[in-house]
């Protein structure tokens, strides 16, 4: 058995593959700085290190943000629950909001009985950190162990050990309830995933089918279908035409208030039933690690993004969150 056959049989374990993400991340961690990792991690998938001097694509500036740029804000509202007081402020509505069920510090304070029939956990602190259930009295005692148990990994880990997105250092560990917005079948909403550019959308992800068949589309700010793909993810643009969403004027308005004073973030929004939800915002979009083809649309979004003169933000944030 090879190295590389090693590695795809210990990553279809959960406990074995979290054991081994955990040595790699302290290897890691321990040998490499923030900016050695970034660029192994960019050559790894380019194969070629990034120019951080005069960065040009999109992946570029994002890590030179990632290593250059601060914000107190970014920490809040990457945050999935601190995130709601600002959707609150910028859009002077709760409207948007997803019902909140609850928001636990501890495994032991879930408890099942309190939950709807349909729901969502997600860890506050992460990002693909989530459980949906569709069906409360399908869960049987087995399952449910599971489902804490993830809980509790959750609460004991930061996703900044895994990309060094550094926002998440400062975020306080939390499982967030929320209600499940799918349709009735229990088929979770379309994500649409804004890419803002200082303070203005430019580019739409159209995520279909996130926990079975997923496959993404890219879009402009008039729908109209880009000739591209991250190929750093497995999705690829499957050819079919999806509506333009009725109300996409409303939710481009709601981008342009959510990201504005931000050089870049992407705004992610559900559209169910002719009603508009906010999901989460994203500041470094795949830890910067983006590989968007054709190489020449790669730059140009690139040209999309302003870059700030470095610490020029407020920069408050203690080393550490009690």
């Amino acid at each position: 058995m090879n190295i590389s056959h090693l590695k795809k049989t210990i990553k279809k374990t959960k406990r074995l593959a979290r054991a081994y993400t955990a040595i790699r991340n302290k290897y890691f961690n321990i040998f490499y700085s923030d900016e050695r990792y970034l660029k192994y991690q960019y050559k790894k998938l380019h194969g070629i290190y990034p120019n951080l001097e005069n960065p040009q694509n999109f992946s570029e500036k994002l890590i030179w943000l990632l290593l250059n740029y601060r914000d107190d804000k970014i920490v809040s509202c990457t945050d999935k629950y601190e995130v709601r007081d600002y959707y609150r402020e910028r859009l002077a509505t709760e409207e948007y909001l997803i019902p909140c069920v609850d928001c636990y510090n501890n495994v032991a304070d879930i408890n099942i009985d309190d939950l709807p029939n349909k729901f969502v956990l997600k860890a506050t602190h992460g990002s693909g950190w989530n459980y949906l259930c569709i069906d409360k009295d399908k869960i049987n005692a087995e399952t449910w162990k599971i489902v804490l148990a993830d809980c509790h990994y959750w609460l004991t880990h930061r996703l900044s050990d895994y990309g060094r997105e550094w926002n998440y250092k400062y975020m306080k560990p939390r499982i967030i309830c929320e209600n499940f917005i799918g349709d009735e079948e229990g088929n979770p909403p379309m994500d649409y995933k804004f890419f803002c550019f200082n303070g203005e959308p430019k580019m739409i992800q159209l995520d279909i089918d996130r926990y079975s068949h997923h496959k993404r589309n890219f879009y402009d700010a008039n729908w109209n279908l880009f000739n591209t793909v991250d190929i750093k993810d497995v999705d690829e643009n499957d050819g079919k035409y999806y509506e333009r969403p009725e109300k996409l004027g409303e939710m481009l308005d709601i981008a342009r208030k959510l990201s504005h004073g931000f050089p870049h973030v992407r705004v992610d929004l559900f559209y169910v039933n002719g009603k508009i939800y906010c999901g989460e915002m994203t500041f470094f979009h795949n830890a910067g690690l983006t590989n968007f083809k054709p190489d020449e649309f790669h730059v140009e979004i690139g040209n999309w993004l302003r870059l700030p003169e470095p610490n020029a933000s407020g920069w408050n944030y203690k080393k550490s969150v009690q």
